[in-house]
C-alpha cells in the first residue's frame, strides 16, 4: 500500500497592536504589539511568536517588556502530540535582564468537536519539563539562577457565538527541587472576528510567583488588554 501523503502545509500570520492596563509590580497603561507565525500540516507545526510592551510617563520610560518564542509540534492534529519550545524574555522593571528557557513535553487532546469542518471545541492538557536560566539586573542584588520546573497546563478553545471565540490556558510551574517555589499563570482571551482578515482581541493575564527575586517585587501581576489584529 502507498503511504498517505501529509496534508498541505498551511501558513498563518497574525499581527496585532493595542493597549493594556498593568497592575502589580507596575501600575500603568502601555502599548503592546505582537506577531505570530505558524506553518502547520498533519505531521508537524513550526510556530514563532513575539510580543513587545512599551510605556512612558512624563517622557520617561516606565515599562519595557520583550518576549520571543519558537516552538515545534510533532503531529499537532493528533490526540497525542510531543512538542519542544525555546523562549527569551526581558523586563528590567521586574529586575530580569534576560531569561532563557527550553521546554520539552507532550499534549493530550481529550475532546475535539467540529461542525461543518470548523472546530468549535478543543480541550487538551499538557505536561513538560522546563530548564530556565535567569540573569538579573544590579538592582536585584541577586546572583544568576538556573532552575528546572515542571509545567502542567489545561487549555480550552471554544466557539461561543458566530465569529466569537474564547481561549483559556492555566499553567502550574513548580520548581522540581523545591515545590514551594512555583508560578501560576492564567491567560484568557476572546476574539471577535470582524471579517476573514481582521479581528479584535480582549485578553486577561494573571501571574502569581510564590518566591519573587527580591522582597520588593510583588508576587502578583495582572494585565488587561485590547488589541486590533490582522490575519494574513
Amino acid at each position: 500500500m502507498e503511504s498517505k501523503r501529509a496534508a498541505k502545509t498551511k501558513i498563518a500570520t497574525n499581527i496585532s497592536l493595542g493597549g493594556n492596563s498593568w497592575t502589580g509590580n507596575t501600575n500603568k497603561g502601555t502599548l503592546i504589539g505582537s506577531l505570530n507565525l505558524a506553518a502547520v500540516d498533519s505531521v508537524k507545526e513550526f510556530s514563532f511568536d513575539a510580543r513587545y510592551a512599551y510605556g512612558e510617563n512624563n517622557n520617561k520610560v516606565n515599562q519595557r517588556e520583550f518576549l520571543m518564542g519558537l516552538q515545534y509540534d510533532y503531529h499537532p492534529l493528533s490526540v497525542f502530540s510531543p512538542f519542544m519550545r525555546i523562549e527569551l524574555y526581558n523586563n528590567e522593571f521586574r529586575n530580569i535582564k534576560s531569561r532563557y528557557s527550553g521546554l520539552a513535553g507532550a499534549k493530550y487532546r481529550f475532546f475535539l468537536y467540529k461542525k461543518e469542518g470548523v472546530t468549535t471545541s478543543d480541550f487538551s492538557i499538557s505536561g513538560a519539563f522546563s530548564y530556565v536560566f535567569e540573569k538579573y539586573t544590579p538592582d536585584a542584588q541577586s546572583s544568576n539562577q538556573q532552575k528546572v520546573r515542571l509545567s502542567l497546563r489545561p487549555k480550552i478553545k471554544q466557539k461561543i457565538a458566530k465569529n466569537i471565540y474564547f481561549q483559556s490556558e492555566l499553567y502550574f510551574m513548580p520548581k522540581i527541587s523545591c515545590w514551594e517555589d512555583y508560578i501560576i499563570y492564567l491567560r484568557s482571551n476572546v476574539n471577535f472576528l470582524v471579517n476573514s482578515n481582521v479581528f479584535i482581541k480582549c485578553s486577561y493575564e494573571h501571574e502569581y510567583e510564590s518566591k519573587p527575586i527580591t522582597s520588593d517585587i510583588r508576587k502578583t501581576d495582572t494585565i488587561l488588554a485590547i488589541s486590533l489584529g490582522i490575519s494574513l
